[in-house]
């Protein structure tokens, strides 16, 4: 995996952190990382409770974002 380097441009940063998002979060059957509509369109979906069916979805990419904005 690639490492981050600060002269990298941000959209290398954020698909970067995103990989090892998508490595980390993908847990088991409570939270899963599932790519649904196109290619590159990633969400960790996390079940609702204990003893729910529901899932919800959070954008890899959206974390992401938010990390390297706060690692800058």
């Amino acid at each position: 995996m690639a490492q981050l380097r600060p002269d990298m441009p941000i959209a290398q940063r954020v698909s970067i952190l995103e990989d090892a998002l998508a490595k980390v979060l993908h847990i088991d059957e409570t939270m899963s990382v599932e790519c649904r509509d196109r290619p590159g369109d990633r969400a960790v979906y996390v079940i609702d409770g204990i003893y729910s069916d529901h899932r919800r979805r959070h954008d890899l990419y959206a974390i992401a974002r938010e990390l390297e904005r706060l690692l800058a």
